[in-house]
């Protein structure tokens, strides 16, 4: 006999009906998570940066910010502005 004869309904239950052992057996089990929860690598690695590591972290966002650029960008357009104009302008030597 197969097992699905085996597992089959019995004689007095409606034609397709399946006892509720078989959906049971179908079913995934209830897996429990046996580990610590997730952390935050970037939370673990920022309580590991000495005081010189956070003065350059937060140096580095500030340069690397459009507010940063804009202010670069400005001082080098007057900065060569007024190379070009002391060049043909002797009296802002």
């Amino acid at each position: 006999m197969s097992t699905l004869e085996q597992t089959s309904p019995a004689s007095d239950a409606p034609p397709g009906a399946q006892p509720p052992d078989y959906l049971e057996r179908l079913r995934l089990p209830r897996f429990r998570h046996h580990h610590p929860p997730v952390k935050n690598a970037n939370e673990e690695y920022q309580k590991t940066l000495s005081p010189l590591d956070k003065l350059a972290v937060a140096i580095t966002d500030k340069v690397g910010s459009m507010g940063f650029f804009f202010i670069i960008l400005t001082w080098t357009v007057l900065w060569t502005g007024y190379n070009i104009l002391a060049s043909m302008v002797h009296a802002l030597h």
